[in-house]
This record gives structure tokens, sequence and C-alpha cells, in this order.
């Protein structure tokens, strides 16, 4: 599966465009949409037109090729069970949402249960954070809508 335009936009929304290199909270430095890596320094300076490639690119690396590895094959995903999946992705990382109750939940097939877990990830540097505690009950919810098809985990 892939992201749609649509869950792009809302990722987009969410992080925020910044074309100049920032730290984010927690200390990491950022460009773009959120992108990280060791080409971002200090002083660096992004178009946008290089913000939306990076986007394009950590869309695929960073959250495409690494739900639908991790996500099981015999699990039957909405698209906007995928969108909402791939937010959160591109947030925590594929690393943490592979170890994380939400995915063994998703396996397990509760999609009820694993839709709960969203709003586990809502903290930074271990306190609660207003603003990803907002983008987790907006990833929730449109986990849990169906999608133009009807279909709903």
């Amino acid at each position: 599966m892939t992201i749609s335009p649509a869950g792009r936009k809302r990722i987009e929304g969410f992080e925020g465009c910044v074309l100049k290199a920032y730290r984010d909270q927690r200390g990491i430095l950022t460009i773009g949409y959120g992108h990280t890596g060791p080409e971002v320094t200090v002083g660096l300076a992004w178009t946008l037109a290089q913000a939306d490639a990076a986007m394009t690119a950590d869309l695929v690396t960073r959250v495409e090729e690494p739900l639908n590895g991790l996500v099981s094959k015999n699990i039957v995903l909405s698209q906007n069970m995928f969108d909402a999946l791939g937010s959160l992705v591109y947030n925590i990382g594929a690393g943490a949402f592979a170890g994380s109750t939400l995915l063994r939940l998703l396996t397990q097939h509760d999609a009820l249960g694993a839709a709960n877990q969203f709003l586990v990830w809502d903290k930074t540097e271990g306190v609660t954070n207003d603003g990803l505690l907002d983008r987790r009950m907006e990833e929730r919810k449109i986990f849990m809508t169906p999608d133009a098809a009807g279909v709903v985990g």
C-alpha cells in the first residue's frame, strides 16, 4: 500500500514545513516536513521543492516500505488505517512501531485495541505533549473511519 494524497496532506499539516534547519523538541536537526538525517546541518536551507522531494522519498523509505514489511500480509488495512499508521510511523519511526503494542494488537486482529494504542504515543521526553495528544487522537479517529469503500478494521 501507499499513503494516499489525503494522508500525505495530513502528515504535512501535522509536521509543518520549515525551510531552514532547526532543532526539534528532542534536539534533533530537522528541516522541511520533519526530515532528519546526516545531511541536515546547522544553517541548511531548502526550497519548497526540496522539502516536497524529501517528503516523497521519506514516505517511501520511512513509512510505506516499513509498514508493508511489518504489517502481516493476512491483515487487511483500509486506506484510512494505512494513512493513520503512516502518520504515526512518520513521527515515531519504524523501529519504535516494530516493537509496539499497537502492531502486536493489529497482528492479533484487534483493530479497536490497536486504535487505542495511538494515544500511548503522546509524550516528548516522558512528558505528555498536548500537540502530540491532539495528533494521536486525530490519527486514531482516521484509523477507525471507514474509507470510501466502507472498509474499516
